[in-house]
């Protein structure tokens, strides 16, 4: 990676899509490697801690929630999900559709995909 990037590099997660791909989340934000590895500046200026495919949208966890960005080849589009939300894990349920978001203080939250919302949250369990 170090030959693709110009800066330090911080590589927290990565995601390979339908089209082979490479995605990476990393604390200057989210790129997309295509296979002539041209690299493409998907979303700067955040802390990219996880990355999420469900095949129609990649979803990229952050310090400030989840940014649900939609994988169409003419237009990229985003929405936030969870916001303020630290963010350190997902997952993406196929048979359910829902997403698991594992956050820092605030448990688990389930994500109906299809809707755009919370659906559920396990509580934060901190022992002293």
């Amino acid at each position: 990676l170090q030959s693709l990037f110009q800066e330090e590099i911080i590589l927290n997660d990565i995601s390979i899509d339908r089209s082979g791909r490479l995605w990476v989340a990393m604390s200057s934000g989210v790129y997309r490697i295509d296979a002539d590895n041209k690299v493409v500046n998907v979303l700067s200026g955040i802390v990219a801690n996880t990355i999420c495919d469900t095949g129609d949208t990649h979803y990229i966890g952050t310090n400030s929630g989840v940014i649900a960005l939609s994988n169409s080849v003419r237009d990229i589009r985003s929405h936030r999900l969870l916001s303020g939300v630290s963010v350190q894990t997902l997952f993406f349920d196929t048979v359910t559709r829902l997403l698991w978001v594992g956050t820092l203080n605030h448990g688990v939250q389930l994500v109906d995909t299809q809707k755009g919302c919370s659906v559920s949250s396990l509580p934060s369990v901190v022992s002293h």
